[in-house]
């Protein structure tokens, strides 16, 4: 810091009001952080409506769906898969069955009733007595081309229901037919691709070839029976194990036995993961594995080969091949997912005579596995999003989700959970009962946000029920709001938080006991907000400096020093040597590449030479509703050529004879002193500029100086607007060698010494007072020149409700009655409305 008071004095040539806090509001650090960057973590087998997530990339303004664990949302429709074998003998006077299957999937959010179900051939293929399998009655042919089954199914939702009879054909017939599978329902009719089947027709001509099933087994009987709906899993995310079964079906003769080796391949949905081969014995080869995983987006297999004939009529043993694999976190439309079993090798031909040869066998079944909530619940809902890393210090965190629920029975709970890091478990903040209506849950943090952060700084909210239904949770929005900054606190902080004692030092929960070692962790645009603490008591030290570019913030986003009131009562800054210490002090390189873009607001500042202080050139400081207390021989504000500066709204209250400048402005650029008060500054004028560019001074009270507004060289033209300056002892307003015009509008000046004074009568000349009240100073408008009194001047006593208390709104505002109401000018100051008349209020404080 400069030498002050020598330089100042040396800048001595000659023998507003308070209009509440105007500071700059701070919200560059106020961060909104909505889903759009959030992670999607689906823990209990949700499905998703309409595109998958791997991270809610579109959530926020969109409309994100989940689903009950187990079930599908309305978005899914229903579908029939097939099971099916091909390459069958006939021939013989007595032939083996085929057995023609499908399954009815429905992942809707409503039961469907199936009424009748058909296996429809391309050429007349069926017999007259066809056996049911499942259901279990209600077959019968149609006719020889249509297999169908009469009666209602109600298939519920979110599941499936598998339609299988076995036929045996014709004998010694040789063809290849079609067979469509259809599904009649009140929704519609619903079809399956067709699927082929060859029938070799003569014993002497051609090899005999076999029926072959495929499937998972969830009955372990001794003979394999056809299934097509496979075990439910139930805890998504959790490995499960499947049991595989092959039966040949012919059932006739040793000849239609399947030979070796034979491949079976599975096909396993996209969302899987951790296939591998849980067991295998007799006839399957463990050596003839192959796996290719699954991915979030593809769908994998599993392939193994037989080493030993499955012989006419018999199945693989239950339980000889198990395969493992972990069920998804519900990222799909539907949790009915459909597997798909192949099998491809050869029948077993006779070795002698003419049926001596083999066939080709080829078998396809695919088969449905419902994934269920936690615990086998069918109808939780469990869905996890986690934050972005969530930035810091951090100040308040200010969450916000409306989310809704369609399709379901009306009345299920929803809890809105957070995860707590030191308990390791779930704690809720709300738990709400919505409707297709949005219900909106919020959470305001501050000291307690801690223990739902991470390590990593994400925090993660879980929405839960266990209602009575399906339904779909639509997720409207979610949002973390941050308010960043650092945390000072006298009475409770710690300057020196180790790691071992907290993760957030700093933060609101762990502040900071002083400002000065705050402004040593602030970055650019950084923030300290500064609590009340035991300051009255063992006031913050002074000396407080924020120095250097790394320090700097912008226009947009100021560097930031942020008292917080309690009550009326400010953080007080105390000084030691009045002589030399600086309450604040900004900027810290006089090429104005220091510290640019500071504000400090809300502060008291006693004993110190200077309470506020801007370094050489620096850019956008502002100094607001600060209240300085200056001793003698101090000073409440000093600019230093500054650029762009504001001055708002603060109060300097000196020691009267001794007590230098309340404001100074030394070579400033583009400077605003607006809305102070100055008080009792006896030695010198209250508010001081010396050769200024484009410096405007309005609404400020000056009382009780030396002078009380002093305009000394003026580089280019000044604005003096609606000031009230009153008791000042030698002159209230003082032009002194000004380069250009001085335009005066609204000014108060009353019981000066004199009331509009220049150092010459060229100086008065360029002065343009107009609108002002100009009264009872010892001489109104004649010093070393006269200033002309405007057209609309007036010179009346203003009647002030009071003049003693700046702590009160009605300090130096105009009483009712008065002259100086409704006879100023619109000078477009923001916040000073106008009368009913379209006029304005004289002087710096509004009365209306």
């Amino acid at each position: 810091m400069r030498g002050l008071k020598g330089f100042l004095i040396v800048a001595v040539v000659i023998a507003g009001p308070w209009v509440g806090s105007v500071a700059r509001a701070q919200t560059c650090r106020v961060q909104a952080i909505g889903g759009g960057g959030s992670t999607v973590n689906m823990a209990a087998g949700l499905p998703v409506a309409g595109t998958l997530l791997t991270s809610a990339g579109t959530l926020d303004g969109s409309y994100f769906q989940v689903g009950v664990a187990g079930g599908a949302s309305a978005a899914a429709g229903p579908s029939v898969l097939t099971m099916f074998s091909t390459d069958c003998e006939t021939g013989l006077a007595t032939n083996g069955p085929i057995f023609y299957g499908a399954v009815f999937v429905n992942p809707t959010d409503a039961a469907i009733t199936v009424s009748q179900f058909d296996f429809i051939s391309t050429v007349a293929v069926f017999s007259n007595n066809p056996t049911s399998v499942q259901p279990g009655n209600g077959w019968a042919r149609s006719s020889t081309t249509d297999l169908r089954r009469s009666g209602n199914v109600t298939v519920a939702a979110h599941s499936a229901q598998q339609f299988i009879v076995s036929d045996v054909p014709p004998t010694a017939t040789s063809l290849t037919t079609t067979v469509t599978a259809q599904a009649t329902t009140g929704s519609g009719t619903f079809s399956a691709p067709g699927f082929t089947i060859a029938m070799e027709g003569s014993e002497d001509s051609a090899p005999y070839s076999s029926n072959a099933v495929v499937g998972f087994d969830t009955a372990g009987g001794g003979t394999y029976a056809t299934q097509t709906v496979g075990p439910t899993v139930a805890a998504p995310g959790t490995a499960t194990t499947f049991s595989i079964r092959v039966r040949e079906t012919s059932g006739q003769r040793a000849q239609s036995s399947i030979d070796q080796p034979l491949t079976l391949t599975m096909t396993i949905p996209a969302g899987w993961t951790n296939v591998a081969l849980f067991s295998s014995a007799s006839p399957w080869n463990s050596g003839t594995v192959a796996i290719v995983q699954p991915t979030a987006v593809t769908a994998g297999s599993f392939s193994i080969q037989t080493n030993a004939t499955i012989t006419d009529g018999t199945s693989t043993t239950a339980n000889s091949l198990r395969v493992s694999a972990t069920s998804p976190a519900g990222t799909y439309a539907t949790t009915l997912f459909p597997f798909t079993f192949t099998l491809t090798g050869q029948s077993v031909g006779q070795t002698t005579g003419n049926w001596t040869g083999h066939a080709p066998i080829a078998s396809q079944n695919q088969s449905i596995v419902p994934v269920t909530g936690n615990n086998g619940a069918n109808h939780v809902i469990d869905a996890r999003l986690t934050s972005v890393a969530l930035p810091g210090p951090v100040r308040q965190i200010d969450f916000r989700t409306d989310f809704n629920v369609n399709y379901g029975a009306s009345g299920d709970q929803v809890k809105v959970n957070l995860w707590n890091v030191g308990t390791s478990a779930w704690d809720t903040i709300a738990t709400v009962t919505p409707s297709t209506s949005n219900s909106t849950v919020t959470r305001s943090f501050t000291t307690d946000f801690e223990p739902y952060v991470d390590a990593t700084g994400h925090m993660i909210v879980q929405y839960y029920s266990t209602g009575s239904g399906s339904r779909v949770l639509g997720i409207d929005l979610l949002q973390w709001t941050v308010t960043l900054g650092y945390s000072v606190n006298n009475a409770t902080g710690n300057d020196n938080w180790g790691a071992g004692v907290t993760s957030h030092p700093g933060e609101r929960g762990h502040p900071y006991a002083s400002i000065v070692k705050a402004a040593s962790m602030m970055g650019a645009s950084g923030a300290a907000y500064v609590d009340v603490g035991n300051s009255q008591t063992i006031p913050y030290a002074a000396n407080i400096t924020l120095a250097g570019a790394a320090k700097a913030g912008t226009a947009g986003c100021p560097s930031l020093f942020q008292g917080l009131a309690n009550g009326t009562t400010l953080p007080l800054v105390q000084g030691t040597n009045p002589a030399s210490d600086v309450g604040f002090e900004i900027g810290g390189s006089g090429s104005g590449a220091g510290a640019n873009y500071v504000t400090v607001d809300s502060f008291q500042i006693a004993n110190t030479q200077v309470g506020l202080y801007s370094d050489p050139n620096a850019a956008g400081i502002v100094f607001s509703n600060n209240v300085i207390g200056v001793p003698s021989g101090g000073y409440g504000i000093v600019l230093d050529t500054s650029v762009n500066a504001s001055v708002l709204n603060n109060r300097s209250d000196g020691a009267n004879n001794s007590t230098f400048y309340g404001i100074y402005d030394y070579r400033g650029t583009s400077v605003l002193l607006d809305g102070n008060r100055i008080r009792r500054h006896k030695g010198s004028p209250g508010i001081f500029s010396y050769g200024s560019t484009g410096l405007v001074i309005q609404r400020n009270v000056v009382q009780g100086s030396y002078i009380g507004i002093h305009l000394s060289h003026p580089a280019n033209a000044a604005r003096v607007y609606n000031n009230t300056v009153d008791t000042n002892d030698y002159l209230g307003l003082f032009a002194e060698s000004p380069a250009a015009a001085i335009t005066s509008r609204n000014n108060i000046l009353t019981n000066n010494g004199v009331g509009w004074g220049a150092d010459s009568q060229a100086s008065a000349n360029l002065v343009g007072s107009d609108y002002d009240d100009v009264w009872n100073n010892k001489a109104n408008y004649a010093f070393h020149g006269t200033v002309a009194a405007g057209a609309h001047g007036i010179s009346a006593a203003p009647n002030f409700v009071q003049t003693s208390d700046p702590t009160q709104a009605t300090y130096f505002k105009l009483n009712t009655g008065s002259p100086a109401i409704c006879t100023g000018t619109n000078l477009g100051l923001s916040g000073y409305p106008a009368c009913t008349n379209s006029n304005y209020d004289i002087g710096a404080v509004v009365s209306h």
